[in-house]
C-alpha cells in the first residue's frame, strides 16, 4: 500500500530534473497557483504551536467569532493514537492576514474531534475537528458551511472549487527532488529545505466524481467514504502537500464575493503527482454534528447557521 499524506495544503509545480528551483519567500513559485489578495479569504486561518510561532502547522476556517473548522488528524498528537488529542494550550489560531508571520494570535481554548475520527482514524472518513478560542475573534469574517441540500445545489461533477493555504512546494519524499537537493548543498537537513511560502496562495481546483475517485485509489486498497470530496487539476500537477492540512475548500456561491465552505483539506497520495486527486472531509456531512457540538459547549457565540438552498 502506498503511504498517505496527511496533507497540508500547498500547490506543487511538475519539477524537470534539470531545472529545479528553490522558491524564496514571497516568490510566486507554485505552477497552477496565485498569491492571495488580502482581504479575499478573511476566514482563513492558521495553526500554531505557541506566541512565538511564525511558521504553523495547519489551516482552518473562522466558522464563528468564538470556532474554528479544521482537520481531525491536525489536533490529534499521535496519529497512530487517535485518543491522543494535543492540549489545547499548546495550539494558537493566527487570523487576520495573509502573512503568516504577522497574524494575530488567539489561544485555544477546547478542542472537539469528531467521534469517527477518534474512532478509525482517516478509515473513518471523519477527518474533522472544532476548536474553541478563549475568546471571540474581533470583527471576524466568518465562511459559512454548507449543508446537505447547499451541496446539492452548489457542487457538480467537474465544478471549479478554491483552496487556500501556506503549504511547503515540494515533496521530501519525492527521491529525484531529494537526490536534486543533496546535491546542491550535501550538508544540509533535507527538512529545512522544505520551504513554506510566508503569503497566502490560492488555486483552483475542480470536483470529481466520487466513483472515479475511488478507482484511482481502490487499487491502492485506499478507501474514498461518502462522507469525503475529490478534487483535482485535470492533466496538472497541482496538489496538496505538506503544511495546511485543514484548510478550506470553498466554492462561490450566487454572489462572485461570497464563498461557501464544502471541504476540509484531508488526505492524498503524494504530493504533486498527476491524476492524483486531493481528498477533502465533505463538510455538510459534518454540519449537524458541528452545529450540535457549539450548541453544547454553548458560550458567548451562537452556533452558525449551516447554508441552506433557496
Amino acid at each position: 500500500m502506498k503511504q498517505i499524506l496527511l496533507l497540508t495544503l500547498v500547490f506543487i509545480g511538475a519539477m524537470s530534473a534539470g531545472g529545479l528551483v528553490l522558491a524564496e519567500e514571497d516568490t510566486e513559485m507554485i505552477v497552477n497557483g496565485k498569491l492571495a489578495p488580502e482581504g479575499k479569504f478573511p476566514y482563513q486561518v492558521r495553526l500554531y504551536a505557541s506566541p512565538e510561532d511564525e511558521k504553523g502547522f495547519c489551516g482552518g476556517s473562522i466558522i464563528d467569532p468564538q470556532w474554528i473548522l479544521t482537520a481531525g488528524h491536525c489536533v490529534v498528537a499521535d496519529s497512530s493514537v487517535a485518543e491522543n488529542l494535543q492540549p489545547a494550550e499548546t495550539v494558537f489560531v493566527g487570523y487576520g492576514s495573509t502573512d503568516r508571520t504577522k497574524t494575530t494570535k488567539i489561544e485555544a481554548e477546547e478542542i472537539v474531534v469528531h467521534p469517527r475520527y477518534l474512532a478509525k482514524a482517516l478509515a473513518g472518513g471523519g477527518d474533522v475537528a472544532l476548536i474553541k478560542l478563549k475568546e471571540p475573534i474581533p470583527e471576524a469574517k466568518t465562511i459559512e458551511i454548507a449543508d446537505d441540500d447547499a451541496e446539492q445545489k452548489l457542487v457538480t461533477r467537474g465544478v471549479k472549487v478554491t483552496v487556500t493555504g501556506w503549504g511547503a512546494i515540494w515533496d521530501p519524499q519525492d527521491k529525484e527532488v531529494v537526490a536534486l537537493l543533496s546535491k546542491i548543498d550535501p550538508q544540509a537537513d533535507i527538512s529545512e529545505k522544505l520551504n513554506f511560502p510566508k503569503k497566502l496562495y490560492e488555486a483552483d481546483i475542480h470536483v470529481m466524481d466520487r466513483e472515479e475517485c475511488r478507482s484511482v485509489y481502490g487499487p491502492q486498497q485506499l478507501n474514498i467514504a461518502d462522507s469525503e470530496i475529490c478534487a483535482m487539476k485535470p492533466r496538472s500537477a497541482s496538489n496538496s502537500c505538506y503544511g495546511d492540512s485543514g484548510g478550506p475548500l470553498v466554492i462561490q456561491a450566487d454572489d462572485p464575493k461570497r464563498y461557501v465552505q464544502i471541504g476540509v483539506v484531508s488526505w492524498g497520495d503524494r504530493c504533486g503527482r498527476a491524476g492524483n486527486p486531493n481528498v477533502f472531509a465533505r463538510v455538510s456531512s459534518f454540519s449537524d454534528w458541528i452545529a450540535d457540538t457549539m450548541e453544547s459547549h454553548a458560550g458567548p457565540s451562537e452556533a452558525p447557521a449551516a447554508m441552506t438552498a433557496e
